[in-house]
């Protein structure tokens, strides 16, 4: 119900601004930064962003690392041995010392990509027993107010309670940057949370905490469509459940589920995304001088248009054929194309191209938001402006 909804929110809201003060407190007194990098559902491959600050921005972090996952659990000690930080070979949840079921896909396609603590009929073969470890004892332990905390948090539908742990325990703005896969469209009991998702970058902005949530629904195999709920209806498509809310850092007016090959120096993300100018953003972006009374609609109410040749371009040698002029032109640049990450129902015949496993998404070497340094936003969090509010790094 709206009022449960209201109170929510208000509740969220309270206890947010409540942490951001916190997380700014040792950033008066003068302490020095340290730089901590919080792995949860942690793989070998962040070894990768940590070399990344390391070599391109001189800033070593220490990494606390945190997977319950048995066969990965020589590789990340030795990681943590290497870069002189702790492994938890634990499954990250609320409390200390529960015992929960563990998943796997026995599928070695997909390696350990799918394992977690939800089970999907269609997807695992085998389990075991793992114990817990509380997430919010380990921020305490190993961060202070005033670090530089980045997290990349991927542990298949657990973020949820996670989060909630965190922002209810007063640790979340403790975080400078948050990584997030996002996963509530892939189970059935998990689907509740689809606002979440693109609430969590806004909710977080008084913090200054960066938040980039990968998700990535329209654009994932037949997997996903099968656990869809069939009385979604309109809601499938509906741009606004999907597209994540501005937030906090440099890159926090550009949605991550954008697809930046729509968007130049003239027609950037920031401004054609902007829901300022409406909910699908700025419509001369798309129009680009082409409106008209037969400009046809999407499935999802909303105005489409010739993809410009410019953005075919940017596009790859495929696209051409796909919504280029050899195509016809189909009418599918659009916010929900560019900005919603709708790639999959508006130009299916790109998704090899364009949204491969891991490429677009923003911890990927390839994107620049993985290979930025952590901004840091602790300043922006105690800055009172003119009004008295708390002013966030993208206001000024």
């Amino acid at each position: 119900p709206l009022p449960q909804s209201a109170c929510a929110l208000a509740l969220v809201a309270w206890v947010v601004a409540a942490a951001a003060g916190d997380a700014a407190g040792d950033v008066r007194q003068g302490r020095e930064r340290r730089h901590v990098f919080i792995g949860v559902g942690t793989t070998p491959e962040d070894r990768e962003w940590l070399k990344t600050q390391r070599e391109e921005h001189g800033v070593v972090y220490k990494p606390v690392f945190v997977q319950p996952h048995p066969t990965l659990r020589k590789k990340l000690a030795q990681l943590a041995h290497e870069e002189g930080g702790t492994f938890y070979p634990l499954a990250a949840w609320t409390a200390d010392g529960a015992v929960l079921s563990f998943f796997f896909t026995q599928d070695p396609r997909i390696k350990t990509g799918q394992d977690g603590l939800f089970h999907h009929d269609r997807r695992h073969r085998g389990r075991t027993n793992v114990s817990t470890v509380d997430l919010a004892r380990i921020m305490r332990e190993h961060t202070e107010p005033g670090d530089v905390v980045v997290m990349r948090m991927d542990v298949e539908g657990a973020e949820y309670e996670l989060l909630r742990h965190l922002m209810a325990q007063g640790v979340l703005c403790r975080l400078s940057r948050l990584y997030l896969e996002a996963h509530s469209m892939t189970h059935p009991s998990l689907h509740r949370f689809r606002t979440f998702d693109v609430l969590l970058p806004w909710l977080l902005e008084p913090c200054g905490t960066e938040v980039y949530v990968d998700s990535s629904y329209h654009n994932s195999g037949p997997e996903i469509r099968t656990y869809w709920p069939q009385s979604d209806g309109a809601c499938r498509l509906c741009p606004l459940l999907y597209a994540p809310l501005p937030g906090a850092g440099k890159d926090g007016r550009c949605p991550s589920t954008a697809l930046m090959q729509c968007f130049d120096e003239e027609f950037t993300c920031e401004r054609c995304c902007s829901l300022d100018e409406g909910p699908r953003g700025d419509t001369d972006c798309w129009a680009r001088g082409r409106r008209g009374a037969n400009t046809p609609r999407l499935e999802s109410g909303g105005r489409a248009y010739p993809t410009p040749s410019d953005v075919v371009a940017r596009m790859g040698p495929n696209a051409e054929a796909q919504v280029g002029r050899a195509a016809g032109s189909p009418a599918v640049f659009s916010y929900e194309l560019c900005c919603a990450g709708f790639l999959g129902d508006l130009a299916p015949g790109l998704l090899g191209t364009l949204a491969r496993q891991f490429e677009g998404e923003a911890y990927s070497p390839g994107d620049r938001r993985f290979r930025s340094p952590a901004a840091d936003l602790t300043a922006a969090r105690a800055a009172p402006t003119a009004s008295g509010e708390r002013e966030s790094e993208t206001t000024k």
